[in-house]
């Protein structure tokens, strides 16, 4: 759903498929950052206020709520770097230009050499990753990420729907695709119909608080 501009469709414009893909926002640092944790972190930007520059993909994404939901979480305050994607954001921050990244994890596969995953905002570590810890184990309660699946349009006869959905289903059991996802840092978390609708909708609800309390625009 759009919150900062007038959009033709609406939560409810769709008929909810399958998920299957849940890729959590990450706290990540360029390798030669003095910040090794979260509490490092929270440290340097309680000492100096707005000091820690923050790359984000762009504003109203999961990075940006990561960064907004953390930041009040932790009673800090960040400068935001909207950049025109994910991959000048990360440039950015490999090049020494922002001190800290939100980005998904699945956008830090590939760059260990350069950059240093502190902390992930998901429910439990990732089989990717076990040794990065979650932000909670760190001490805030920040959950965020990007839903990826599948949506057909509102109204769809319900056995299209079932076809559908199984089709899926099938597809998310091959071993192939779940190890070519893996390879790519993509978390997989399938959820389909009703349970499905219900999770966009409360991440849905999740952003409109954010917008309520602190537009971006």
């Amino acid at each position: 759903m759009t919150l900062d501009r007038k959009a033709e469709y609406t939560m409810d414009s769709f008929t909810y498929l399958v998920n299957m893909v849940e890729d959590p926002s990450t706290l990540v640092v360029n390798k030669d950052s003095p910040i090794k944790s979260v509490s490092d972190l929270v440290a340097i930007a309680r000492k100096d206020p707005g000091a820690v520059t923050v790359g984000l993909a762009s504003l109203a994404g999961n990075d940006h709520f990561a960064a907004l939901e953390f930041a009040k979480s932790a009673g800090v305050e960040f400068a935001l770097v909207p950049f025109k994607g994910a991959a000048p954001a990360r440039s950015a921050l490999m090049g020494g230009h922002v001190r800290l990244g939100t980005m998904a994890f699945s956008q830090t596969t590939g760059f260990e050499n350069e950059l240093r995953v502190i902390g992930v905002f998901s429910a439990e570590r990732l089989p990717q990753a076990p040794n990065v810890p979650t932000v909670k184990e760190q001490g805030f309660n920040v959950e965020m990420g990007s839903l990826r699946g599948f949506v057909g349009p509102a109204g769809l006869p319900p056995e299209i729907a079932k076809k559908l959905t199984g089709a899926f289903e099938k597809a998310f059991a091959d071993p192939a695709l779940k190890s070519a996802l893996e390879k790519q840092g993509a978390p997989l978390r399938m959820v389909s119909g009703a349970a499905y609708k219900a999770l966009s909708h409360h991440q849905s609800a999740v952003a409109k608080e954010i917008w309520e309390r602190m537009p971006w625009k």
